[in-house]
């Protein structure tokens, strides 16, 4: 059984999806230069896998995609989300190839706080590397949630979903 990638995906494009890939990293250049962009494309993959992330979420349409990356660069630059993973699990992988039950040590008490009340976890890796995860919402309880500050809750949420981005 062979693993071909997906159709839009790295390896697996038409010439018309490579095009509108090469005109969407022309036309973001001059953003993704900037240290705010380098990190985005290091999250999402580097440049080839995060251009057509982008161009997937827009249905390959290069002007929609570069409104999407400038969105998030945005979203990014005013939410502080460059030192979210660092803050939260410092110099540690977030994953273990070899090792797939493997997480790091949490230490930050704003996420710790979280932890307990959002039945959840991560389980193992897509063949892309992407986390699976699975949620256990008969076990979720609002009313736990709601004697979680506003701000750890959110703190939680992008941590979740840094690591998540690019494992």
């Amino acid at each position: 059984m062979s693993a071909e990638p997906d159709p839009g995906f790295l390896g697996n494009t038409t010439p018309e999806q490579d095009a509108a890939r090469k005109e969407l990293a022309e036309r973001l250049s001059a953003v993704l230069q900037a240290p705010g962009g380098q990190v985005f494309l290091e999250k999402f993959g580097g440049l080839e896998v995060a251009m057509l992330r982008m161009l997937r979420a827009r249905k390959f349409d290069v002007s929609a995609a570069v409104t999407l990356v400038e969105e998030i660069l945005v979203y990014r630059r005013e939410h502080v989300l460059d030192p979210v993973l660092q803050r939260i699990i410092g110099d540690q992988a977030l994953q273990d190839p070899s090792n797939p039950s493997w997480k790091p040590e949490i230490t930050d008490e704003s996420i710790l706080r979280v932890l307990p009340h959002l039945p959840c976890g991560r389980h193992g890796f897509t063949r892309v590397g992407q986390p699976i995860e699975i949620w256990r919402i008969s076990k979720l309880r609002p009313a736990d949630l709601l004697k979680v500050d506003s701000e750890d809750l959110w703190n939680w949420w992008h941590f979740h979903l840094e690591s998540g981005i690019k494992a």
